[in-house]
């Protein structure tokens, strides 16, 4: 891009990271740019893809004249012709012309006949066109195709379907909300909000109370419900889903940005809707996006803990604001003090920031049944214990322990074992006691099955030999001390 800032490819594949981004008008104007350059001199490229492309970022931003002009521009290239057709025909959709989008939906699937969405589009503008027999047909051939195909076959309860078929469409959808989430927006993105609405007020009623129901359930609902003109049933929604369980919610897709910024666009006060575009914009990696975004719903609610986590890896990770994260790390965990990873993560900020082991050691003590919780964690306070002397209080924590391998903490509790036992031998060659050191180095070179970890090929304990010679000269098995002289260097 500094050689040649007018290059199509750079400028399209730019584009397209910042679309998955979310920066939807600053994708905008590389899509732009790469056109430019494209049709410098001929007026049809070769390639459609940035003319999609830019049709993308322009109904993210609800300009949908621009897009379905630049959208028809892309069906100039045959590769983009079944995606475009596709886009189109929702366009056409969300426009209110639903016999459109049944004609671009049939030139989407003579283009690509598989394509599930595609015919999903055509069904549901067939059906609210009246032509129900053509519908009735067109989903016997999707579910022909694809016997799980969820669209289809709610489109055939939509069509007149007993109890018992809807049950069975239910239950292909496994009651998982994403399954229902996603299938409202292959409807809401072609303009068929009621059915989207609807959907995922079947799966509230049927699930609340009973399971934890996804905040971003009722926040698509409500959306769906504006975008049909019915207000007072959106804010209904959008006021459940500031107050519904926020274990597990990270909007990950981005028309849930759309659905957030209408949210919090309807009622500013909702501190979870803006943690939740924050949880959104850190995926995305717009750090300063999502910053801004818990700093709002902090401000809006600051008894909620995980949000001052949140902001507590975003100032250390993004802003190197070392006391700032110090202090939301700390409020985390005194707003919730079940909470054993915050806890964790509480003691690695304080490790990072150079804070001395006594007084992380004194802190963790306050604490420590919820240190016995995680392994990590308990790790974590073994060393420091091993660290301050306390050498004997972490060999019994060990002993008493069942251990679980996990990725990354290789040869931590093992070395925190061996660690205890050498220093435990070494005070006693101070006091002369050689048999007891001989003792303790044993266990050291004999990992217990509960630490949860076996001896590789090479693994080293030279230091371990050194001192096993030293106790065995000391209680007067000269006889074996070359022995552990001549390992100790290997």
């Amino acid at each position: 891009m500094r050689r040649d800032p007018g290059d199509s490819r750079s400028n399209n594949a730019l584009g397209l990271l910042l679309l998955r981004q979310g920066q939807f008008e600053r994708a905008e104007n590389h899509f732009r740019m790469a056109i430019e350059r494209m049709t410098r001199h001929n007026p049809n490229p070769v390639d459609g893809e940035a003319y999609f492309n830019l049709g993308q970022s322009l109904r993210y931003q609800g300009r949908l004249d621009e897009a379905y002009d630049a959208f028809y521009k892309a069906t100039w290239n045959g590769a983009m012709q079944g995606c475009g057709f596709l886009a189109l025909g929702q366009t056409a959709g969300l426009k209110g012309n639903f016999a459109a989008a049944a004609e671009f939906a049939s030139l989407a699937l003579a283009r690509q006949y598989h394509n599930q969405q595609a015919r999903l589009l055509k069904i549901t503008a067939l059906r609210r066109l009246g032509q129900k027999g053509e519908a009735r047909a067109e989903i016997e051939l999707a579910v022909s195709q694809d016997p799980l195909d969820f669209g289809a076959l709610y489109e055939q309860v939509l069509l007149g379907g007993d109890k018992q078929q809807t049950q069975r469409v239910f239950d292909l959808m496994r009651d998982e909300a994403h399954n229902y989430l996603e299938l409202a927006w292959d409807y809401g993105q072609a303009g068929f909000f009621n059915e989207a609405s609807d959907l995922l007020a079947e799966y509230i009623r049927r699930f609340e109370g009973e399971r934890f129901v996804n905040p971003m359930v009722y926040y698509d609902a409500g959306y769906y419900y504006l975008q049909a003109g019915n207000a007072a049933a959106a804010r209904k929604w959008f006021g459940r889903g500031a107050i519904a369980r926020p274990d597990g919610c990270f909007p990950h897709r981005l028309e849930s940005i759309l659905v957030l910024r209408a949210v919090l666009n309807e009622n500013p006060a909702d501190a979870r809707a803006a943690y939740y575009l924050g949880n959104l914009w850190y995926g995305k990696r717009q750090y300063d996006l999502a910053t801004q975004s818990w700093e709002r719903s902090c401000q809006l609610d600051e008894a909620f803990a995980t949000v001052h986590r949140n902001l507590g890896l975003a100032y250390y990770n993004r802003r190197q604001d070392r006391t700032g994260a110090l202090n939301h790390y700390q409020r985390a965990f005194d707003l919730d003090q079940t909470d054993a990873r915050v806890l964790l993560e509480l003691d690695q900020l304080k490790k990072k920031l150079g804070i001395d082991i006594v007084t992380r050691l004194d802190y963790l003590r306050c604490y420590q049944p919820l240190v016995m919780k995680r392994d990590d964690l308990c790790v974590e306070y073994i060393t420091l214990l091993n660290l301050t002397g306390f050498y004997q209080e972490a060999l019994e924590l060990m002993r008493q322990r069942q251990f679980h391998p996990w990725e990354g903490g290789e040869g931590k509790v093992t070395g925190a074992w061996a660690t205890a036992l050498t220093e435990l031998a070494k005070q006693e060659l101070v006091k002369g006691h050689g048999a007891t050191a001989v003792d303790y180095l044993d266990q050291a070179l004999t990992w217990p099955e509960n630490l949860g970890e076996g001896k590789l090929a090479g693994h080293h304990e030279q230091d371990i030999y050194y001192y096993m010679a030293l106790a065995c000269r000391m209680s007067g098995r000269s006889n074996e001390t070359n022995k552990w002289l001549v390992s100790a260097p290997a």
